[in-house]
């Protein structure tokens, strides 16, 4: 700012290093003769100046990035400096952990069938499957879907309790090449047609009593229950990052929005993990709604460890 004279007097800006603040962070833009000056006032209670003077540099970077091209979208910008991605990558990284970056959900309980497909992987009550049994009953599940033309990436909608069927539907889809959408039956009727449809779904796994569920979402129905185990195995080619599953959000904020979760997200999770390890002595707790993220670390954290999930009642 310039100085401002007149006859009987005369104001000079002062250099005040602390002042109050209205905000926890505020940015004034002070257009000068040839240049803007940028300004970040700040409470030092949050934040020091190391950390300022790098926000500034990184606003600097989007001003450079947008003159140099003013088509520009703001976030295929590069904030990073050459030193910072370096610190992020390497400095902050810690150690890289050593898991099966490539390999799929199907790929990994195929593995652990064939390490002790007589184990129990599933106990529901008074009902135990074997890894065996779980095998075979979701290859029927993936035959059906494949002979109903699902393509790898599709969407299928699992509208089921939580059971053993339940299970057996996102392993069958999985097979499959699709993503499962878990749909919790006690959901209301328009929140359900609205998720089946924003994920684009147009197969629906369920039970014979529960497609009143969903009287208008105009999609085919498949019933779990009248399908019998197969042996023979499905092996849908399918990449680490495709999709594995899609769940919602509780719409608190306005819409439910749809999260895709790739097959490499729910492996990362639970194989080789450094705060829990899980095997084939280990009995887990599937208590979680199925249309609540929870619910996959204890599915497949038992499943593709060989341990055996056991389910636990909803009124429990």
């Amino acid at each position: 700012m310039r100085e401002l004279e007149s006859d009987q007097l005369s104001i000079t800006p002062v250099a005040d290093e602390v002042r109050s603040v209205q905000f926890d962070l505020d940015c004034h833009v002070i257009e000068g003769e040839e240049n803007l000056v940028l300004q970040f006032n700040y409470n030092t209670d949050l934040f020091d100046a190391a950390t300022i003077e790098r926000m500034l540099m990184h606003y600097e970077r989007v001003l450079q990035a947008v003159v140099a091209d003013p088509e520009v979208r703001i976030d295929d910008i590069d904030l990073l400096s050459a030193q910072e991605r370096a610190e992020q990558l390497e400095r902050f990284a810690g150690e890289r952990g050593d898991y099966p970056r490539e390999a799929t959900i199907a790929g990994l309980f195929a593995e652990q069938v064939a390490r002790s497909p007589q184990a129990v992987a599933l106990s529901y009550g008074e009902r135990e499957l074997s890894y065996a049994e779980l095998d075979a009953a979701s290859n029927a599940v993936a035959q059906r879907l494949l002979s109903l033309d699902l393509a790898v990436g599709d969407a299928v909608g699992v509208l089921l309790e939580r059971s053993a069927e339940m299970v057996i539907a996102w392993l069958g889809v999985l097979k499959a090449g699709g993503a499962y959408v878990p749909l919790d039956p006690d959901y209301p009727a328009a929140r359900l047609e609205y998720m089946v449809k924003d994920a684009g779904a147009t197969l629906v796994l369920s039970d014979a009593a529960l497609p009143s569920r969903l009287p208008g979402a105009g999609v085919t129905f498949v019933d779990v229950l009248s399908l019998e185990g197969s042996a023979e195995p499905v092996a849908r080619a399918v990449a680490a990052l495709d999709a594995a599953y899609i769940v919602y959000t509780s719409g608190s904020t306005g819409e439910p929005k749809g999260v895709v979760v790739p097959q490499r997200g729910v492996v990362r999770l639970v194989k080789e993990t450094d705060y829990l390890q899980l095997g084939a002595a280990d009995r887990v707790a599937q208590g979680s709604n199925a249309s609540f993220d929870a619910a996959t670390f204890e599915v497949w954290g038992s499943l593709l460890n060989g341990g055996c999930l056991v389910g636990i009642p909803r009124e429990v």
